[in-house]
């Protein structure tokens, strides 16, 4: 049993845990990039409401002259309106892709604005503002916040290269004691301490604003 946990470990690591990593990874990168960017495509937006473009035209404006995420994501929701949905629709859609705070709260902008009226202009001025300030804000978070959570990845990682380490170093460390009757029992608990080991110690470093 004790060794087989090794390769079982190491199988379900690479072919499990290493690509939903990769892909938690890629989806989280593109989303930061994308609030990173939505500042400057609301400031866009602004100018060209200022000087009297429709917001269709706006909105083409930051699809068609932004980089990929935003300009991508704001392409779809053009083509969206395109084809017959709603503006207010097609924005809803866009907050529940990305699902992010700032961009709820510029779905509920241009619903706001397209119930009642307004000066979206402003609107959309003051929340790239505020955008701004909660990035400026979390990046001051994290890097108060990094060696907590360097402390954390470590202390979760150790336990489990040690028990590897002396499998392939000392095979008969464990292997001596895996026909003990508690031997089972004590592996899963170990196992789970670990597990609930590393999910505290991740929310107590994790921010969430």
């Amino acid at each position: 049993l004790f060794a087989l946990i090794p390769a079982i470990l190491s199988a379900f690591f690479l072919c499990m845990v290493v690509p939903i990593l990769a892909v938690r990874l890629q989806r989280t990168q593109r989303i930061n990039e994308l609030v990173r960017q939505l500042p400057d495509a609301l400031d866009m937006m602004a100018r060209g409401l200022k000087v009297g473009h429709p917001l269709s035209a706006t909105l083409s404006s930051v699809a068609n002259e932004m980089p990929d995420p935003i300009g991508t994501e704001f392409g779809i929701v053009v083509d969206q309106v395109a084809f017959g949905d709603e503006l207010t629709d097609a924005f809803n859609e866009f907050a529940d892709r990305l699902n992010q705070e700032d961009v709820h709260y510029l779905a509920t902008a241009i619903a706001i604005q397209n119930g009642t009226g307004g000066d979206l202009a402003r609107v959309l001025g003051v929340l790239s503002r505020v955008i701004r300030d909660r990035l400026t804000m979390r990046r001051k978070v994290q890097a108060v916040s990094a060696e907590g959570r360097l402390s954390a990845a470590i202390l979760s990682v150790v336990p489990v290269v040690i028990f590897v380490g002396l499998n392939v170093m000392s095979p008969a460390y464990y292997g001596d004691i895996a026909d003990e009757p508690l031997a089972k029992p004590l592996v899963f608990v170990v196992i789970a301490l670990v597990l609930l080991n590393a999910f505290i110690l991740r929310r107590l470093v994790s921010f969430r604003f």
